[in-house]
């Protein structure tokens, strides 16, 4: 027995020893110290810059701003209607009139120029009570309703970069255990090598080795991709310049203190008085109702009072006419009625009223889009609690198994298969428990994003 040790040791090169790396969990947990930096971002710091970063929040923003101008102009509509006119008129030449009048003659003159400006105010009295208060108040619905619709989408975009920092993050602790996995392939080819060459293992044992290794190397290289596309996306999505470094200041390693998730009923009715999607079509319904009640105003006479002011040359009221500005004034109250409008403000009112119940469908849809949302949401939180105790638990069982199977195979009691089988298993479960702590962050986020809590 002490002979056939020697004669292994012998076939094993002193730097394939030295080379070998080390596979105990606290060389792992130090080379995972150096993804995380104190500095660096978090998801919720990547959330808050691209709920500001984010193109469709400009977008939002500007058809908020739009909103909020059509209530300055509707709140436009109380002011009474003021208008001014100035005319000059060039009249053709006509003889004056000559009229006898017994002993004496009256002339009547026609000036051939004629100045005149006027000056008049028009109160719509009926559209106080009835048509403006329902305007104004339509308008102010619909600015609420984008203010809602940005929200929502600010917490939509906010919710999408906390999964895709995970997502990034997940992508960087893959690279480092597949290269960990991949040196120890390596390691473990050079002493199959080794073997072989004294015929102590078979080629088959090699070839099988390499294959190994050829998988490792092609799970770095996906790995790697996968964390170049989510650094792109996230950079995108905050808006984070080519020259900006971005560094991991979330330590998933940490244990979070889970509370019991609260049954679904309780939660769903949160997230329904909460969510700013739901916020937005209800002020989105007041708005049409009202619309619809401004229309109203068409359907009765209106009833305006007027005045004006004329200073003229001549002015057309004064008799005779005299060729000198005199300044006359009117006022009165008007009722006035326009068939055509009332008819048409009837089929304005039946679209409205058909607007307002496809929000009502929608809102109908959307309840139980976010009853199911949080549903799957509780129950990735609870899948993720679980799988933090028993991915720690194979974590556990891999190191030992590997740590037996390593001595076992420099004692010549372990066949190749089941080393590489023990490393393949190692490097997995280190992947499956940094994976649960992911998968735990990202339910707790879609939680608090399902019931509104991140809104």
């Amino acid at each position: 027995m002490k002979t056939r040790w020697w004669l292994f040791a012998m076939c094993i090169p002193a730097s394939a020893a030295l080379a070998a790396p080390k596979t105990d969990r606290k060389s792992f947990e130090a080379e995972l110290d150096q993804v995380f930096a104190d500095e660096g971002l978090t998801a919720s710091a990547a959330a808050s810059r691209a709920s500001k970063a984010a193109p469709i929040i400009a977008r939002k923003a500007a058809s908020k701003e739009a909103a909020s101008a059509d209530v300055s102009r509707a709140k436009l509509s109380l002011l009474p209607v003021i208008a001014g006119k100035a005319t000059y008129t060039r009249l053709s030449p006509l003889d004056d009139v000559m009229i006898p009048l017994g002993p004496m003659t009256f002339v009547i003159p026609f000036f051939e120029n004629s100045y005149a400006a006027t000056a008049q105010i028009q109160v719509n009295i009926s559209d106080y009570f009835v048509r403006d208060p329902a305007l104004i108040g339509g308008a102010g619905h619909a600015l609420d309703a984008a203010t809602h619709d940005m929200a929502a989408t600010a917490a939509a975009i906010g919710q999408q970069a906390r999964e895709i920092y995970y997502e990034w993050l997940r992508a960087k602790l893959q690279i480092i255990v597949a290269k960990r996995q991949l040196a120890q392939v390596e390691t473990t080819r050079t002493q199959i090598k080794a073997l072989v060459d004294v015929q102590r293992a078979s080629t088959a044992d090699l070839a099988r080795i390499e294959s190994q290794q050829a998988q490792a190397r092609q799970l770095v290289d996906r790995f790697d991709s996968a964390m170049i596309v989510r650094e792109e996306q996230l950079r995108l999505l905050i808006g984070a310049g080519a020259d900006e470094e971005l560094a991991v200041g979330e330590d998933v390693r940490e244990d979070l203190e889970v509370s019991e998730v609260e049954d679904l009923d309780e939660l769903s009715e949160k997230a329904l008085a909460k969510r700013n999607e739901l916020k937005a079509i209800n002020t989105g319904i007041k708005a049409k109702e009202s619309q619809r009640r401004s229309e109203a105003s068409t359907l009765v006479p209106k009833i305006s009072a007027f005045a004006s002011v004329d200073y003229a040359k001549p002015n057309p009221r004064v008799f005779p006419s005299e060729n000198e500005f005199r300044m006359t004034w009117a006022a009165g109250v008007q009722a006035s009625w326009v068939i055509n409008e009332s008819l048409a403000a009837n089929q304005t009112r039946n679209r409205h009223d058909a607007e307002a119940a496809e929000l009502r469908a929608d809102k109908k849809g959307l309840q139980h889009q976010v009853r199911l949302e949080v549903l799957r949401a509780i129950q990735g939180v609870r899948l993720a609690k679980r799988n933090i105790g028993t991915t720690q638990q194979g974590v556990d069982a891999a190191e030992e198994s590997y740590r037996v199977r390593k001595d076992l195979f420099g004692a010549g009691r372990a066949s190749v298969v089941e080393m590489v089988d023990a490393e393949t298993e190692l490097s997995r479960s280190r992947i499956a428990s940094l994976d649960a702590r992911i998968d735990l962050r990202i339910a707790l986020a879609r939680l608090a994003y399902a019931t509104g809590e991140k809104s």
